[in-house]
């Protein structure tokens, strides 16, 4: 009999552990949102969201056809959740951000300041903080949603893979994700940097303009990733272009794989794919005066050789290439870092951050004033270049065709 007792009370006690959902959405009454886009229209927020419409992308799939997977709703409001909601005056659906890819802030917005909306974002209960944070460069937000994709269905799926291949595979380009971006306008040692997104005008060639029911093979407007922007603070200040671009991420280590070229004696371009990147970073602080050490080591695969006069069966002559490999990488960091800290005077590689991390005491009295010393400081730059590797062909077969090779 006690034993029956127990069992109850051990089934009544496991019933109070199964708690109901607090707050509830049906799938059919909500509106899933990959991406939004933040303006300013005057002192408010103005809100675009790109929404999928579940019709259209169960049309494409199913049959084909061409038409919009996504739509897109504006709205202004005092705080992005008011315009947020403000979105169902127009909208049939609940606006659901948990799905989001991608937020664009505007380059009009970026520069009155940015932090409030990170605040908003990271408080947000349902937001997740995978999303890429990017600007558009030259243009609003809501310009840039509203743009059509032709590889992918969904514009806000194309901008998320573009972001997140072009960082792994090409160095100008970064990601940065909103709890990311958080830390950075937080820390006294470093300004944050996000990635560029600009509209790229095309025309469609001769014979390619598409009839009434196909979509032309050049479209006449694609979204192009495009340089880094830079914030003093939380204020967009400018923009760094292709090679600086490249010069930072190598600083930040940011680079994992991408593809060059090292100009030889003869102006000849010798192509290379970078397969492994490593910066190694160190900070000093020795009688007041900070030091900084950066090594950038690169080991290479060369993809073309073309008209030049270097032999790949010389060992001296892949010396001489690993040689000039160097001299130009180290041209190309200390291009950037002195673009970055004569012209717009803020830390974006995180010196400060360094030295932080290695002398706390010392960074106490840098601090106060570490935008004057980081624009005076000095730093060494150094790069280490290995070919490992210069594909199937060995040496290049256009000396024999020139009666070059004996």
């Amino acid at each position: 009999m006690v034993k029956k007792h127990w069992h109850m009370i051990l089934a009544f006690g496991l019933l109070l552990l199964l708690s109901g959902c607090w707050d509830k959405d049906e799938l059919n009454e909500m509106g899933i949102a990959l991406a939004l886009g933040i303006d300013t229209e005057g002192e408010l927020y103005k809100v675009s969201a790109q929404v999928v419409l579940p019709t259209g992308v169960a049309t494409r799939s199913s049959s084909g056809q061409a038409g919009s997977a996504v739509t897109v709703y504006e709205a202004t409001g005092p705080t992005l959740n008011e315009a947020v909601r403000k979105l169902t005056e127009i909208s049939p659906r609940v606006l659901y951000i948990p799905q989001l890819r991608v937020v664009v802030l505007g380059e009009e917005y970026a520069r009155k300041g940015i932090s409030n909306l990170v605040e908003e974002l990271m408080r947000d209960v349902y937001a997740r903080t995978d999303f890429f944070v990017v600007v558009a460069k030259e243009h609003k937000a809501s310009d840039i949603l509203q743009v059509p994709t032709s590889l992918e269905k969904i514009p806000a799926n194309q901008m998320f893979y573009s972001l997140l291949f072009s960082s792994r595979t090409w160095a100008p380009t970064t990601t940065v994700t909103i709890d990311q971006l958080m830390r950075q306008l937080v820390s006294d040692g470093i300004h944050p940097v996000l990635t560029g997104i600009q509209i790229q005008e095309t025309q469609p060639g001769d014979g390619e303009q598409a009839s009434d029911s196909e979509e032309p093979m050049k479209p006449k407007r694609n979204l192009r990733v495009a340089s880094l922007a830079l914030f003093k603070d939380d204020r967009l200040i400018g923009w760094l272009d292709e090679t600086d671009s490249k010069g930072y991420n190598y600083i930040r280590g940011n680079v994992h794989s991408t593809f060059g070229h090292i100009v030889t004696e003869q102006g000849r371009a010798v192509g290379v794919r970078v397969l492994r990147s490593k910066t190694d970073k160190k900070a000093k602080v020795i009688g007041g005066i900070p030091h900084i050490q950066i090594k950038v080591t690169n080991v290479l695969l060369i993809v073309e050789i073309g008209s030049t006069n270097l032999s790949l069966k010389k060992h001296e002559d892949l010396k001489k290439l690993e040689q000039m490999g160097e001299e130009q990488l180290v041209q190309i960091l200390q291009h950037t870092s002195d673009v970055v800290q004569h012209k717009f005077k803020v830390d974006i590689f995180g010196y400060g951050d360094l030295i932080h991390q290695s002398d706390p005491k010392a960074w106490k009295a840098l601090k106060r004033d570490w935008n004057h010393t980081f624009s005076e400081l000095q730093v060494d730059y150094k790069a280490e270049v290995k070919i490992t590797r210069v594909g199937q062909l060995g040496d290049t077969y256009l000396k024999k065709m020139r009666g070059e090779e004996r």
